[in-house]
């Protein structure tokens, strides 16, 4: 059974999964601190969804053997800073984690997300995995990406990956060239960044999240 929890209020998190079970939790609020303590075989599935500028604390601690963290965050930044700091422990063996850090940059937007992933000694058989990918549109906004793997043990996995840039005159000259307005355009190309999160998403959070970034993507 996979338990779904949307956060409802801007105070702290502290959350512990017991063994063997399956939650997916959906982070909308503008929250400074989130701590997640994983027993054996339990299954974490984060989303996260962020349009105010913030500096943002989320820390995982891998506890049990077998347990698991999927992360997929996605932040849509117009004006300010907008901090996130993410830090996994894998303090047991066959443990996973990966890590999906999303990101378009508007205005004057600054996005860094700072990841640390660290498999301890003799934790055996466990893999991270880390990857960034951001579309910069204004020439005034940044995503900068700074991944760290600590890794103290040699049976194990690890990857850390960024695909960030700005957005190609040519891409939207192309789709233009097609007969599409430069919104469009512009709302296609974002768009394959960021549908395979809104999917994830309960419907009716789903709309209401996809008006918000229609709402904002407009130059």
């Amino acid at each position: 059974m996979n338990n779904i929890i949307i956060e409802k209020d801007n105070l702290d998190v502290l959350y512990t999964l017991k063994p063997n079970t399956n939650l997916t939790y959906i982070a909308t609020k503008r929250i400074n601190n989130r701590k997640f303590i994983l027993e054996e075989g339990s299954n974490l599935n984060f989303i996260q969804i962020n349009f105010l500028a913030n500096d943002c604390n989320l820390e995982v601690i891998l506890k049990g053997e077998g347990a698991n963290f999927e992360a997929h965050t996605l932040t849509i930044g117009d004006y300010g800073n907008y901090n996130y700091k993410q830090m996994i422990s894998h303090e047991a063996k066959h443990t996973n984690s990966n890590i999906i850090n999303l990101a378009i940059s508007l205005l004057s937007s600054k996005i860094k997300y700072d990841t640390t992933s660290h498999i301890l000694n003799k934790m055996k058989k466990s893999n991270c995995r880390q990857l960034a990918k951001g579309i910069i549109i204004s020439p005034e906004s940044s995503i900068e990406a700074k991944p760290i793997l600590l890794i103290d043990e040699n049976d194990v996995y690890a990857y850390h990956g960024a695909a960030i840039g700005k957005m190609s005159d040519n891409e939207l000259f192309y789709l233009m060239s097609r007969g599409l307005t430069k919104d469009e355009a512009l709302n296609l190309l974002v768009g394959a960044l960021i549908n395979p999160v809104l999917k994830m998403l309960p419907e009716n959070l789903k709309n209401d999240v996809s008006k918000e970034i229609e709402k904002r993507i407009k130059l």
